[in-house]
């Protein structure tokens, strides 16, 4: 990707993909991830990784305004809730409620994540601010997905983390008043 890049035929093919409206560099990226995805299923390895490695590519050869925006789309538009609906399809809400500790790691779990946010207070950042920056999905669901694929985790406690991201959710839903009132003034 980066030889494309320097050698002048990734700007050819951005002109004449922008010009005709043919989202070539969206067409190229999109295969990279499926042709990563396939070895990664034949190797038995995470699909996760093959989206992030094909997102390190795209970061490393440059990615354009445009190509960012394509792939935004896509990402957010089609990946992000397919895989959002098959992860919460495969969650068994009976074991967080068969084990009470289950709970109990789970709030643990965000408050923790909480804490680490808010420490940016010390930094002189506003606590609100810090603590709104908790609320992430990405990195439990990441962390929940990967270990029910490699079979690291107990029963329920991929459920866990997604009860700790919950909770840093409903932080950052109980202080976005403040943090709206510290950027309007």
């Amino acid at each position: 990707m980066r030889r494309l890049v320097t050698s002048g035929v990734q700007r050819r093919i951005h002109v004449l993909s922008e010009d005709r409206g043919l989202a070539m560099e969206l067409r190229f990226s999109l295969a990279a991830v499926f042709a990563i995805a396939a070895v990664a299923v034949a190797l038995h390895v995470s699909v996760m990784l093959a989206g992030f490695a094909a997102g390190l590519a795209v970061a490393g050869a440059g990615e354009s305004r445009r190509l960012g925006n394509q792939l935004f789309a896509v990402t957010e538009g089609l990946f992000g809730p397919i895989f959002f609906v098959w992860l919460g399809a495969s969650l068994n809400l009976r074991e967080l409620a068969s084990h009470p500790s289950s709970v109990l790691l789970g709030i643990s779990l965000g408050l923790t994540a909480i804490a680490a946010h808010g420490a940016m207070a010390l930094t002189r950042q506003p606590w609100p601010v810090a603590v709104i920056t908790s609320a992430q999905l990405g990195v439990p669901v990441a962390a929940a997905t990967l270990g029910a694929t490699l079979g690291v985790l107990r029963p329920g406690e991929n459920t866990d983390m997604l009860l700790g991201a919950l909770v840093t959710i409903a932080a950052t839903a109980l202080v976005a008043g403040r943090v709206r009132r510290i950027a309007g003034g």
